[in-house]
Formats: structure tokens, C-alpha cells, sequence
């Protein structure tokens, strides 16, 4: 994996449906179209937020099948509207259904699918959602405490005024902006900033002294996961 593979994980998709032989062909298929897919077949509705989490996947196929009862369902379904503000979520069906319209409405899902969907109509779905999101991107983001980040020019600054970050700095900030919603963890930022070279007491210290640098944290910790960026 090289440090570019790392600055957008938008390839990664998490598929919440029963194992088939057609989930596996789609996964084949849209491995070979460069997406990354992680299988869940009956995710733990009381950890669904927490595992969601690292996951990262910046993608969502849900699959109603996997929806036992109605309990399960709503525990899962809280969870993914807190991920559609970050990410996209693509619904599959058998049939329309009113109650499943309305969850797919209330998740802001990009599609909509019936199945038997074909694999090229996933595989266009997830591209369109992909093209959605650059289409609507900025340079510069705004973070939290009136703080904004222009990734083209690698520039922090706050009512107008630049804070000056070092080279390691800004490999931290942009890695994070560029995942934001995310948690990047640990690992994958040691390797970006560093090229494994140091280790995580470096990365905290790095993290410190940003936060520090700016008088009001923009770096949220994920305990035991990595960090992300606060907006």
C-alpha cells in the first residue's frame, strides 16, 4: 500500500448482507473495479455504532433481508443515519415496501435498488454516489472553533490569520480532512506522516502540540482506534 492509497478511503464499501453466492459474485466483481468490500452478515445491534466506526468504509450496501425483527432493525437503521451525514448509503430489496421506503428516506439513502439487482447497477450506483461527492467538494473545509483547512495550499488559519504548522503537521491535518467523518487509525497515520518510522508516542506528540498550538482542540482521540477530525 503506498501513502497515497491512504489520503481517501471512499473505495470502501461495508455490505450488510446474508452470505449467497450472489453476494459473492458481487464482490468479486466489484473488487475487480477497484472497491474494496467487507462482508457483514448479522452485525451486533448493540456495537453497531462503536464497530461502524472502524470500519471506515465510506460506502454502505444494505440489504432488508438482514433485518430480523423489528428491534434489530431499528438499532441498525439509528446507527446508518448517523453515517449518511458522512457517507453514502445504497438500499436492496426484494419488494417495495412502504416501511422500507420510509427507513431508506429517514437513512438519506443515494439508491434504491430491487433486487435481483445486477452487478454493473451496484457497481453504477456507487460511482454516481462517488461523482455526487467530488462534485460538491471544497478545498477548504471548515473545522471546528472557526478553524478552516484549505488542502490545495496546506494552510490552517482562523479569522483570517494563518497558523503555522510544521511538514508533519500538515501531513496529519490533511490525512485527517481528507477522512473526515472518519477515524484514521493509528497505523495508517504513523505510515503516512513517517513511513512506519516512528511510533505512536510521536503521533501523540504531534497531535499534542497541534492541539496545543491552536488553543482549542481540532484532533479528537478515538480510544484504542486512531484519531479524526473535529468539525
Amino acid at each position: 500500500m503506498s501513502r497515497n492509497d491512504l489520503i481517501l478511503l471512499q473505495k470502501r464499501v461495508l455490505f450488510l448482507q446474508p452470505k449467497t453466492s450472489k453476494m459473492v459474485q458481487l464482490k468479486e466483481y466489484l473488487e475487480k473495479n477497484n472497491y474494496e468490500l467487507i462482508h457483514w452478515n448479522q452485525p451486533n445491534p448493540y456495537r453497531f455504532k462503536e464497530d461502524l466506526l472502524k470500519v471506515n468504509a465510506n460506502f454502505i450496501l444494505v440489504d432488508i433481508a438482514i433485518f430480523k425483527d423489528l428491534m434489530y432493525r431499528n438499532r441498525v437503521l439509528e446507527a446508518i443515519k448517523c453515517y449518511s451525514s458522512i457517507g453514502h448509503v445504497i438500499f436492496l430489496t426484494h419488494e417495495v415496501d412502504c416501511s422500507i421506503l420510509v427507513a431508506a428516506k429517514s437513512c438519506k439513502a443515494t439508491a434504491y435498488l430491487l433486487k435481483p439487482s445486477k452487478e454493473y447497477e451496484v457497481l453504477i450506483s456507487l460511482e454516481l454516489a462517488g461523482v455526487r461527492k467530488e462534485n460538491s467538494s471544497s478545498p477548504e473545509y471548515n473545522l471546528a472553533h472557526g478553524y478552516t483547512y484549505n488542502c490545495d495550499k496546506k494552510i490552517l488559519f482562523r479569522t483570517g490569520k494563518e497558523i503555522c504548522l510544521s511538514k508533519n503537521g500538515h501531513a496529519l491535518l490533511s490525512l485527517l480532512v481528507a477522512n473526515r467523518g472518519c477515524t484514521v487509525s493509528f497505523e495508517q497515520l504513523i505510515y503516512h506522516i513517517w513511513n512506519h518510522d516512528h511510533s505512536l508516542s510521536s503521533l501523540r506528540s504531534l497531535v499534542y502540540r497541534i492541539n496545543l498550538q491552536v488553543h482549542a482542540p481540532i484532533i479528537d482521540n478515538v480510544k484504542g482506534i486512531g484519531y479524526r477530525i473535529k468539525q
